[in-house]
């Protein structure tokens, strides 16, 4: 059951001045409850809506060494420290999107999540749909595009022994309406309010992203990535590309990106051959 939970910003302050857009409506925690179908309400634990937060996953790491964070929602209209894969900053200016993280147990060996960002992804396309977003893409093995323009990622972050049990933080970051300023952002990017046309309610969009991480973990849970495997082909926006993926050793693979499988690997065509990457060990870079 939602339990009510006031609560102030989260640790530290940095230094870094990002505009705030005066575009997307507030956060407001009645409309987010109020857009969820009963039996999600009910499946929801808690509820926290920040003005700031260092980041709304490491609310959430923080609190997991206190205790349960299974099914809790961390929203933050800033995030001071925002993060993304490899410790990269994520930029998000103070109300221009969602900045959304979920708790959840899984009682399984860390192996078994490796393809969970995937489905994440998929979860998120799900969201887009209920709300009327259409024509959105995924990027293996994190990154939501529009037109090959970044809309948004997806940082998934554990807690737990390796071949125990895991508390998994999944942190959703998406751009609603930026302000007409300069962003620092060193890749191309858009927002849902320039792609729609009109602006887009966060709350829904929030109240939707909840409903559909707490319908699909489960599944996740009971099958693994197979149950979403062939919904992320059909979003995904590489297949064919001729790319760079560059290492953690600091080497680099070029190749054509062929398939991603049913353990969430990509697939790429290297020299005539075929080889399988694991997500979590490199990076891509599109070159054609």
């Amino acid at each position: 059951m939602f339990r009510p939970h006031e609560a102030r910003g989260h640790g530290r302050a940095i230094g870094l001045l990002v505009p705030t857009s005066d575009l997307a409506e507030p956060l407001d925690r009645e409309r987010i409850l109020a857009g969820l179908p009963p039996a999600s309400r009910e499946a929801l634990v808690r509820l926290d809506l920040y003005g700031e937060a260092d980041s709304t996953n490491q609310v959430l790491l923080d609190r997991a060494a206190e205790g349960s964070i299974h099914r809790h929602v961390c929203l933050a209209e800033f995030q001071r420290a925002g993060r993304g894969r490899h410790g990269r900053p994520w930029v998000m200016p103070r109300g221009a999107g969602v900045c959304l993280s979920m708790g959840w147990r899984f009682a399984m060996p860390l192996q078994h999540l490796a393809a969970l960002s995937l489905a994440c992804g998929v979860i998120v396309m799900r969201a887009f749909r209920a709300i009327g977003i259409h024509g959105a893409g995924l990027k293996w093995p994190n990154d939501v595009l529009w037109q090959r323009q970044k809309l948004g990622g997806i940082l998934v972050e554990m807690k737990g022994s390796p071949e125990g049990s895991q508390d998994a933080v999944i942190g959703i970051g998406l751009n609603v309406a930026f302000p007409e300023a300069d962003i620092p952002i060193v890749q191309p990017w858009t927002d849902l309010a320039a792609l729609m046309g009109h602006p887009v309610s966060r709350n829904d969009l929030a109240a939707q992203l909840i409903h559909q991480l707490l319908e699909a973990l489960p599944v996740y849970k009971q099958q693994g990535f197979a149950a979403f495997l062939e919904e992320w082909r059909a979003y995904h926006a590489m297949e064919g590309r001729h790319v760079t993926l560059s290492l953690p050793n600091g080497k680099a693979v070029e190749g054509e990106i062929q398939d991603i499988d049913a353990e969430g690997a990509l697939v790429l065509s290297v020299n005539g051959g075929r080889r399988r990457f694991l997500a979590g060990e490199i990076s891509l870079r599109t070159i054609s």
